[in-house]
């Protein structure tokens, strides 16, 4: 009965890094605002969203505290 279950499933795609954080901001309803805790600036955010600029291992930790996952899930995926 499991394995007829999960078949039925949708799987979740698995997704890192500044992928993830967008999909985490449609979920929740956040602004690029929102995150300037992480970030600091709003300008930051842009930048980091953009992919002008990486993720630093401050941001990484910021990230994971504010939404309670492991900071290995805002690693990109090799």
């Amino acid at each position: 009965m499991i394995e007829e279950y999960e078949e039925k499933q949708d799987l979740v795609p698995d997704i890192y890094g500044i992928e993830l954080i967008k999909a985490l901001m449609v979920e929740l309803g956040l602004k690029q605002k929102d995150l300037i805790p992480i970030f600091k600036t709003e300008s930051i955010v842009s930048d980091v969203l953009n992919g002008k600029r990486k993720m630093t291992a401050e941001h990484i930790q910021r990230s994971a505290e504010m939404f309670h996952l492991s900071p290995a899930v805002f690693f990109p995926e090799n």
